[in-house]
C-alpha cells in the first residue's frame, strides 16, 4: 500500500523556496564561470539581453523540475549524510566526463551532465533539510530510534522497532521478525508532547505521548503501554 501523503505546509513551501534559491545561485555561479566564452556571443546575438535571461531561465527550469520531482518522490533521500553520498557521487560522475576523451552527446557529456544534476540537487537539499531541521517542532525526535535492550514490556508488546523520523514529515517504521523485517512508511506530527501517525488504509490515526529522559531515551506512551527506544 501506498502511505497517505503527508500535507504540504508553509514550512514546506519555504524549504523548496530555499531549495530553488540554491539552485539559481548555482546556475549564476556557472555562467558567471563560463562569461568569458558567453560574452563573445553577445555581440552577434539580435537580444543580447533576452540571450542571457534564456542561458539562465534554461538550466534553472530544468534543475528546478528535477529537484522538486526528487524532493515529492524520494523518499530515502531524507538525510544530510545522504545528500554529501549524492555529491560525492555527483563529483565522481563529474570527473569522469571531465577525463573522457568522447566529445559525443552519448559519452562524457552524458556523465558530466548527471554530475551537475547530482551535484546541484544535493546541495539545494541539504539546505532544504537543514532549514527544516533547525525549525522543526519536532526536532527532537529527528533520526533513527531502536527499541531499547532492556524493555521487555515494549518488546512483548510490539517486537523489536526501528524509527527513523525525518525532518519533512515522513516515519519509515519496520518490525524485526524471524524471516527479516516489515517495514512502514507513515507520516508524524508531534503537537507539544503528542505523538500523531497516519498510516495508509489505516481507519484511525496513532496517537501517542513521548518523552525525552534525562538519559536520553524516547519513551512512548499508547494507551497505557509504555515502551523506550534509544538512539540507533
Amino acid at each position: 500500500m501506498r502511505p497517505r501523503k503527508t500535507p504540504r505546509t508553509r514550512r514546506d513551501s519555504i524549504a523548496d523556496a530555499i531549495g530553488l534559491g540554491v539552485i539559481a545561485s548555482e546556475v549564476i555561479v556557472v555562467i558567471c564561470f563560463y562569461w568569458r566564452a558567453i560574452s563573445s556571443d553577445l555581440p552577434t546575438a539580435d537580444h543580447p539581453v533576452l540571450y542571457v535571461l534564456f542561458l539562465f531561465a534554461a538550466p534553472f527550469s530544468f534543475f528546478s523540475a528535477v529537484a522538486i520531482y526528487a524532493w515529492r518522490n524520494f523518499k530515502y533521500w531524507t538525510t544530510l549524510s545522504q545528500c554529501f553520498v549524492v555529491f560525492v557521487a555527483g563529483l565522481v560522475l563529474l570527473a569522469l566526463g571531465f577525463a573522457g576523451n568522447d566529445h559525443h552527446w552519448n559519452g562524457s557529456y552524458k556523465l558530466f551532465g548527471a554530475g551537475l544534476i547530482l551535484i546541484s540537487n544535493s546541495l539545494a537539499q541539504a539546505a532544504r533539510l537543514q532549514w527544516l531541521i533547525s525549525s522543526s517542532p519536532e526536532r527532537r525526535l529527528l533520526g533513527s530510534w531502536e527499541t531499547a535492550p532492556d524493555d521487555t514490556d515494549g518488546m512483548a508488546k510490539y517486537g523489536f522497532v526501528r524509527m527513523r523520523f525525518s525532518p519533512d514529515g515522513s516515519l519509515m517504521y519496520s518490525v524485526r521478525e524471524a524471516g527479516g523485517a516489515r517495514r512502514f512508511m507513515m507520516s508524524y506530527a508531534a503537537e507539544g508532547n503528542i505523538l500523531r501517525t497516519q498510516q495508509a488504509g489505516a481507519e484511525k490515526d496513532g496517537i501517542a505521548s513521548f518523552q525525552i529522559a534525562d538519559d536520553g531515551t524516547l519513551i512512548l506512551n499508547q494507551q497505557g503501554v509504555k515502551s523506550r527506544y534509544r538512539r540507533a
